[in-house]
């Protein structure tokens, strides 16, 4: 081998050997690490109840598409995945913590596990309530569950947003879950209050208590009470602070005239529980009976004369006086009117207009006389009178007559007003075609009266308010309820009309009722509490014996309803016309009065007639 070709040998043998990739590794270090993809943790917080919308980010080398998946899902909620964005939902009312882990995919390249920690902050919840519905009768009470519920708190309170207009209910206490709602009688209809739960941060939504209120059913009771006395007569009645019942009559003796005055006290079916011989003298008429705190106190008159007697609460006599009751000049004993008032004593009322008191220890006061109408002689008829703080308030019928006074066209009403402090006296001819047949005052003065023809509405100063015409009356009465309101019944040709207004003359409502009955003669009316109008009256018949009578009575309810009819089972029973209105008691619950009648044997018989309302 010549020189030349040895030199050639080594320079390939160099170039083979580059050729085959002899450097180290940091020379190419891509071609040796593999791509990665990587997510990180997260933290978020979310109100609750609300919900949360984030995004997925993850790092890679790779060019494929980026992918999220859940690894682990959420305990206390829901969680979502689109694309790279996520939503997370809590449970409902749920607060505090819950974590969810993801993964990140690029082709065949998956992540490590995230996690998500998530914070539901606590968001207080409003409480949750319903509607109800109330059924009511009124004169009850009930008490009424409100149903409501919190998530976040027990201690919840009712409150009212709107009141009821008909029925009474208190705000309930904090932390109450109960109303107590009331009616009072005299309502009826559909009421609503309105309410909202609070949790002492928000409010319910506001919802209603729908109360509907029924009319309560009612009957009565009648009772009948004879006096087992021959020839007695009974001839006032009064009723005691407790309810008791307390009459007095005569005794006759026919040869020698009247012998004894009697004081019953009855008990609480109307039995008698005692009796008391009063020394009246024989030849005086009792007038009035009233009771008081101290007791009871009886009034008997004849001409100018006059006697006193006081029983207490335990019917012992405790005083018996005489006096002279000598009043206006003019004054014309027969044409005395007599009021019993239980605070202040005995009205008197004589034809010289001379209004005069008599206390309960026989002193008698005088008050000013004023001018008399034109007339030469008439007659004053007290048929209301009412205290009422330095007022006395008088109403009743005056007869203008030449010779005597009688009923009829001519006669008048008379409305009147006397001063306590000064002793002053206004009287007032209102001028109705007829004397009135019955009046009412209210507890701030004004005054109803019921004519043969009319209802009249008068104010304190005795100005007419409004008229209002009645069809065929033949006998009326008249009250004003606690609320103003003025109920009115009369008689027809076998019927009853009652009728209930207020203050402004507006009818509320009227009732007919049919009656197999000859005549009809109203004697008491009366508006209990409950709002229930209850009467009595005497069915006049014409037999060979004369007139005979039998009581009934009629109840309704205060919506003009039908409720109840009682006819007492006696007959012959006469009232004094001119004092019947004043042989009535009209309870809260009851209505009493006095009637004496003859028998076969023409034996003068007394009874107490009751009617008692019950539920």
């Amino acid at each position: 081998m010549n020189n030349a070709e040895k030199r050639i040998i080594p320079l390939l043998l160099a170039v083979v050997l580059s050729g085959c990739g002899g450097g180290t590794s940091d020379d190419n270090p891509s071609q040796n690490t593999l791509p990665t993809i990587q997510v990180q943790d997260m933290a978020l917080e979310v109100m609750e109840d609300k919900e949360l919308k984030g995004q997925f980010t993850a790092t890679t080398q790779s060019a494929e598409a980026i992918t999220f998946v859940i690894e682990t899902p959420t305990s206390r909620g829901s969680i979502s995945v689109q694309g790279n964005n996520f939503e997370y939902i809590p449970n409902q009312d749920f607060f505090g913590s819950d974590t969810f882990s993801y993964r990140a995919k690029a082709g065949d390249l998956v992540s490590e596990a995230g996690t998500v920690t998530l914070t539901v902050v606590a968001q207080n919840d409003s409480p949750v309530t319903e509607s109800i519905a109330v059924d009511i009768e009124a004169g009850s009470e009930t008490t009424v569950k409100l149903n409501a519920s919190d998530v976040d708190s027990e201690q919840l309170s009712f409150l009212l947003t709107s009141e009821f207009e008909k029925a009474i209910v208190q705000q309930p206490e904090s932390g109450d879950d109960q109303l107590t709602i009331s009616v009072p009688y005299g309502v009826y209809g559909e009421d609503q209050a309105r309410f909202v739960v609070n949790d002492g941060q928000a409010n319910s939504t506001e919802e209603v208590i729908e109360l509907s209120i029924s009319v309560p059913s009612s009957t009565a009771e009648g009772r009948l009470n004879e006096y087992e006395l021959d020839d007695f007569n009974v001839e006032v009645l009064a009723k005691t602070a407790d309810n008791r019942i307390v009459t007095v009559g005569r005794k006759f003796n026919y040869s020698s005239g009247p012998t004894q005055h009697l004081l019953h006290v009855h008990g609480t079916n109307d039995e008698i529980v005692k009796v008391v011989q009063l020394p009246v003298s024989f030849e005086l008429s009792v007038q009035r009976l009233v009771a008081h705190s101290n007791g009871v106190s009886l009034l008997s008159v004849r001409d100018t004369q006059a006697q006193l007697i006081t029983l207490d609460n335990d019917f012992n006599i405790t005083k018996a006086i005489g006096f002279d009751i000598s009043l206006s000049d003019n004054a014309q004993t027969e044409y005395f009117t007599f009021y019993a008032d239980p605070q202040y004593g005995f009205f008197i009322l004589d034809a010289g207009e001379q209004l005069s008191l008599v206390d309960f220890d026989g002193n008698v006061s005088k008050f000013n006389v004023r001018d008399i109408p034109d007339s030469p002689i008439y007659k004053y008829d007290i048929q209301a009178l009412k205290v009422v703080g330095d007022k006395v308030y008088i109403g009743g019928g005056i007869f203008y007559c030449v010779n005597q006074c009688q009923y009829g066209t001519g006669n008048s009403f008379f409305a009147l007003t006397a001063d306590l402090k000064t002793r002053d006296v206004t009287v007032t001819d209102i001028g109705t075609r007829y004397i009135g047949d019955d009046v009412a005052i209210s507890d701030n003065g004004n005054l109803a009266i019921v004519t043969f023809s009319e209802i009249v509405y008068v104010d304190k100063n005795h100005k007419v308010q409004w008229r209002e015409g009645l069809f065929e009356n033949r006998s009326g009465r008249v009250v004003i309820m606690e609320n103003g309101d003025i109920v009115v019944s009369y008689s027809g040709e076998k019927k009853i009309t009652v009728s209930r207004y207020n203050e402004v003359g507006q009818e509320l409502w009227t009732t007919v009722h049919e009656l197999e009955a000859d005549t009809i003669e109203m004697q008491g009316l009366a508006v209990n509490h409950f709002g229930d109008v209850y009467m009595n009256f005497l069915d006049r018949k014409n037999t060979n014996r004369g007139n005979e009578f039998t009581p009934h009575m009629l109840m309704f309810d205060y919506s003009g309803g039908f409720q109840a009819a009682v006819k007492h089972d006696i007959t012959s029973v006469n009232l004094s016309n001119n004092e019947k209105k004043y042989q009535v008691l009209a309870g809260d619950n009851k209505l009493v009065s006095i009637a004496s009648g003859t028998d076969e044997q023409n034996i003068n018989t007394s009874y107490l007639i009751s009617t008692e309302v019950k539920r």
